[in-house]
């Protein structure tokens, strides 16, 4: 595995990609309920999270949508409730 690692920091350096350390997180996409390996670069070890955001939206562990239609109708309410004042109550 330390190989992998390596190849990817690598391929960082060579494209000139800084990854922040502190802002990762490695989530790893199974259904199996084992945690897997640590991940580590530059050395500092990455946390492994349960959820993790990409281009807006959230994929979990399971690859299920419960994270990520949670978090939408959440927004959804909030425009609601800023909306409700033009529909008034009738």
């Amino acid at each position: 595995m330390y190989i992998c690692q390596s190849r990817f920091e690598k391929w960082l350096k060579r494209w000139r990609i800084k990854a922040n350390e502190n802002k990762s997180t490695h989530v790893t996409f199974t259904i199996k309920t084992e945690d897997c390996s640590t991940v580590t670069l530059n050395g500092n070890q990455i946390p492994q999270g349960e959820t993790a955001k990409y281009l807006g939206i959230y994929l979990d562990r399971r690859l299920t949508w419960r994270t990520h239609i949670f978090a939408k109708r959440k927004q959804l309410g909030l425009k609601f409730q800023q909306m409700c004042w033009m529909l008034g109550r009738k």
